[in-house]
């Protein structure tokens, strides 16, 4: 860009990646410290306050549909900085870790549940999928392929039991064990 300190330029239109750049910005004065300079943000509509009911939540574990109180999705990218060498000011490097992804949930516990303990207990690898809301082009799937669950627990609640399942999602490729998805 030719910069000069008698008139700027602005950003107009954007397209895609291409910038629709004129001269108008008159400066005067030049640049002082602390001047800020931002980007150009354009203006964006209204990105919606409703909030998902859960009666629009579909729960998929190994192709059957269920329903759930409550699910907590865990994605854990560890980064460890370099802190600890000598010559060095300030953290300069560091390393990463596996990336963890992980996810619980707690339900009422019903008779269709009891497979859930042999899947466990053999090990067995299944998909999970859980869809928040059912207007096509604003549904959120998150798509675990490969889940390794693990023995789940019961707490009596009387009158009821629930069911509290924990699983790691694995990779069948790299870096594919999470997809996030709009519908």
């Amino acid at each position: 860009f030719p910069v000069t300190i008698s008139a700027g330029y602005e950003i107009t239109a954007i397209s895609g990646d291409e910038l629709t750049i004129t001269p108008g910005i008159v400066v005067g004065g030049g640049w002082t410290t602390d001047d800020v300079i931002e980007g150009y943000l354009p203006d964006v509509g209204d990105l919606g306050n409703e909030v998902i009911e859960s009666r629009l939540t579909g729960v998929y574990l190994d192709g059957a549909s269920g329903s759930l109180r409550s699910t907590d999705i865990t994605i854990d990218c560890p980064k460890n900085y370099l802190s600890d060498e000598v010559g060095t000011q300030y953290v300069s490097k560091y390393v990463e870790d596996m990336r963890k992804v992980s996810f619980s949930m707690n339900q009422y516990f019903m008779k269709d549940d009891v497979g859930k303990f042999a899947t466990a207990a053999n090990a067995v690898e299944v998909p999970f999928e859980v869809r928040y809301g059912d207007t096509p082009g604003k549904v959120l799937s998150i798509y675990m392929q490969r889940t390794k669950v693990n023995v789940p627990t019961t707490n009596f609640e009387s009158p009821t039991v629930s069911l509290n399942t924990t699983a790691t999602a694995l990779g069948k490729d790299g870096e594919d064990s999470v997809y996030f998805v709009v519908l």
